[in-house]
């Protein structure tokens, strides 16, 4: 019998019942098919009545012995919730279950065993895709759980995400479990070709857990236990107790997880007087991070010291034993769901031959000769960068204007010496720059941070940072080239009149970071003094002790100043008493005199950018003159000055703080801004720009300094 392509819901109608198991195979149900088929059971539901696809002596138990299925195929079908996804079950460890296939099916979102295999000989279990992705109720993750099979192969198989929906959680995490199973001598249960990853959530994790297992060949897995979130206990692969025949050659196990007790890329126990016979050789074992190790080779089940901390050590365990030709490089993969490495150290540096067990790879590309270590196959190549991650901004932002920093990796095999970047602020237009004088050896990280920082919007942001040109060429994998962030950047306390600052004496650093349009009645009409049909403005109250009050500006966020009066704050009217803008897009108002008022009479000042496309940032305002120093100022020096070199070099002395630093051309326009760095020297960029005279202009601690420069 063969059923293909049929939608089978055992939900009823998203109701659970008693029971609901999508498809029961039972009493000799041999040489039959199930392809192409989506079957659905409970996704909420944690009792053992629901499941996806049974095998199973009982109409009431998912999991009863019997002569229930052989020469059974599974293929091609999408398994959907259940305490179980598929149960396939023999009769006894005498009593097998023969020639049943589990192929290139999708077994999600189940409670706690995505495929039980009970007692089978033969079995394959390939090609399937494991994983919880979305599952809000969830408990201990079996990902493929082989129990008392004999022989067979488990190939090909992606096992993953065990708590996307439920990243809290504290439950285990078994992706591969094999169970008293055995091979022969003369012919191993094969385990090849296995990807496991995106491991999160916060209990103990053991990728491949061989527990009292005989005759297992464990070849070319790849094992990333690199999540970002901490789990406790971490082992890429677990050897439990007495075994025979056990080989590890060829795979990757990756641990850089944090661990709040241990994290073992290898863990080996045994009963004091059988430890186990195996081989492992020819594999790549990476961890980083505190309480990391290479390997345990002992009789405690729950070591958390005593481990092997560096390959060296764990070569030395065991008389010399284990590893001898394996590595430990960080394999580098493209991404924590994409295991393709790009570590140039473990292509064709696996088995001096290829295993004739696994002539494929993952995606059945044909073996090298050697062979690559891990599940692919991979060619690394001269020029290939990748943007790691963008470390700045983040969430929250910061007032005005925030540098753009990202970390590139060198993933190509020769010396990086130059790299374009560019980024994008909410798909706006992209701002390109090209970094040279690199010396980033193959494997290499650093840091890298854009002339041009951002001054973002109030609320959330999406930045988007792109590489490209590895030493002025083609990049060869541009699927690592791109990375996003979003943050937040927080709206001003005085953005609204209603919870404006007060001026006094004294000077305030304010800023219009991430400020908004105030509509409040009567501030909806467009400023009588500026094209700003928008203004992006914060609030200040002004009483003034007679009819003119003069206020003192400094910083081009503050390039517009408006003033009304009001009789409440909340719903106005407020009616203007007063504007005036500096004329020219990002340049500050300066010193502005307000007349027309009435003495002891509160007003609302609104301060925002002369435009409404203004950089917006920090600016200072006070009702007492500001303290200017002019270019002839110690504080500040320049060099070269002129300038032939596409840089110009900045020296602070006396000023510390945040504040801005920015090149202005010979109209008053800003084309050049970024944060200032603090006290002493600063570099900055000028390439790109025309030659000629520009005022080089810094504002820090209330005070601004200038310098006229000449860029040749």
């Amino acid at each position: 019998m063969t059923l293909d392509s049929l939608n089978i819901d055992a939900t009823n109608g998203g109701t659970p019942g008693t029971y609901g198991w999508g498809l029961f195979i039972t009493n000799q149900a041999d040489n039959d098919i199930v392809r192409n088929c989506t079957v659905t059971s409970s996704e909420t539901s944690t009792s053992t009545f629901f499941a996806g696809i049974v095998v199973s002596g009982s109409a009431t138990s998912a999991t009863s012995g019997g002569n229930n299925a052989n020469n059974l195929l599974l293929e091609g079908n999408t398994v959907i919730g259940g305490y179980y996804g598929i149960t396939l079950v023999g009769t006894s460890t005498t009593v097998r279950g023969t020639g049943n296939i589990v192929r290139d099916n999708t077994i999600r979102d189940f409670y706690l065993y995505g495929l039980l295999a009970y007692y089978q000989e033969g079995a394959q279990y390939v090609g399937n895709d494991v994983h919880r992705a979305t599952r809000a109720s969830a408990s201990t993750f079996y990902g493929l759980y082989v129990y008392y099979n004999l022989g067979g192969r488990v190939e090909r198989n992606r096992i993953h995400d065990p708590f996307n929906g439920t990243t809290a959680s504290t439950s285990a995490v078994y992706p591969l479990y094999v169970y008293y199973s055995d091979g022969t001598a003369a012919s191993p249960i094969l385990v090849a070709n296995n990807l496991i990853y995106n491991i999160n959530g916060g209990g103990i994790t053991y990728g491949i857990y061989s527990y009292y297992s005989d005759y297992v060949d464990y070849y070319h897995n790849t094992v990333s236990l690199d999540d970002s979130s901490t789990g406790t206990t971490l082992r890429a692969y677990y050897q439990y107790a007495t075994a025979t025949g056990i080989t590890l050659r060829n795979n990757i196990f990756s641990v850089t997880r944090p661990a709040s007790t241990s994290a073992y890329a290898i863990y080996v126990y045994y009963l004091s007087a059988t430890p186990p016979v195996m081989t492992s050789n020819y594999n790549d074992l990476y961890v980083a991070g505190s309480n990391a190790y290479i390997g345990y080779y002992g009789t405690s089940t729950v070591a958390t010291t005593g481990g092997a901390a560096t390959l060296a050590d764990w070569r030395a365990t065991n008389s010399n034993a284990f590893d001898q030709n394996s590595l430990s490089v960080d394999p580098r993969f493209r991404s924590s769901s994409d295991l393709r490495p790009a570590a140039a150290g473990l292509n064709n540096s696996g088995t001096p031959t290829t295993l004739t067990r696994v002539p494929l790879d993952f995606a059945q590309v044909t073996r090298n000769n050697p062979p690559d270590i891990g599940a692919y196959e991979f060619a690394p190549t001269a020029n290939d960068v990748e943007v790691v991650s963008i470390d700045s901004p983040s969430t929250p932002a910061t007032p005005g204007v925030n540098p753009v920093t990202v970390t590139i990796r060198n993933n190509g095999t020769v010396l990086l010496t130059s790299v374009t970047l560019s980024y994008t602020l909410n798909g706006g237009t992209a701002q390109q720059e090209t970094f040279t004088g690199l010396t980033l050896a193959s494997g290499g990280s650093t840091q890298l941070t854009f002339t041009q920082g951002v001054v973002a919007p109030s609320g959330p942001n999406t930045l988007v940072v792109t590489a490209s040109l590895p030493n002025g060429t083609t990049d060869s994998d541009p699927s690592n080239n791109t990375q996003t962030v979003t943050f937040n950047q927080p709206t001003p306390n005085n953005d609204e009149p209603c919870s404006a600052v007060a001026l006094g004496t004294g000077t305030i650093t304010g800023s219009n970071s991430g400020s908004s349009t105030s509509l409040q009645p009567g501030l909806a009409t467009a400023p009588s003094c500026s094209p700003a049909s928008a203004p992006r403005d914060v609030w200040f109250t002004l009483t003034p002790t007679g009819t003119t009050s003069t206020l003192y500006l400094s910083g081009n966020p503050a390039g517009l100043v408006r003033v009304f009066s009001s009789p409440n704050c909340a719903n106005g009217p407020f009616t203007q008493v007063f504007c005036q803008g500096s004329g020219a897009s990002n340049t500050s108002v300066g010193t502005v005199t307000i007349t027309g008022l009435t003495a002891n009479q509160q007003y609302y000042v609104a301060v925002s950018g002369y435009g409404s496309s203004d950089f917006t940032g920090a600016f200072t305002i006070s009702t007492t003159p500001l303290s200017t120093r002019n270019r002839n100022s110690a504080a500040l020096s320049v060099f070269p000055n002129p300038s032939a070199t596409g840089q110009l070099t900045l020296r602070l002395t006396e000023l510390r703080g945040a504040g801005t630093v920015e090149l202005l051309n010979t109209l008053g326009q800003s084309v050049l801004r970024q944060p200032l760095a603090g006290s002493g020297e600063q570099l900055l960029s000028t390439r790109g720009l025309a030659a000629g005279l520009y005022t080089l202009r810094v504002q820090v601690s209330g005070e601004t300094l200038t310098r006229k420069v000449v860029l040749e």
